[in-house]
């Protein structure tokens, strides 16, 4: 198992009770599913609308709640 996949087990230990053996026998990896793990668990489309945010206006706004 190398770092990706690590991480994606990981990642779904948080909410599942998998572990990695058990991962890779059902074979729930691939390299799509490690590609939209990472993406969710980095809330890449967030990182990518304040990025789009500062090139329109030149700063980041961050909103408090």
């Amino acid at each position: 198992i190398d770092i990706a996949d690590n991480f994606v087990c990981d990642a779904l230990a948080i909410n599942y009770r998998l572990f990695p053996e058990a991962i890779d026998a059902l074979g729930l990896i691939d390299d799509t599913s490690i590609a939209r793990v990472v993406i969710s668990v980095l809330d890449v489309s967030d990182i990518i609308s304040v990025r789009d945010d500062k090139k329109k206006e030149g700063y980041v706004d961050i909103p408090v709640t």
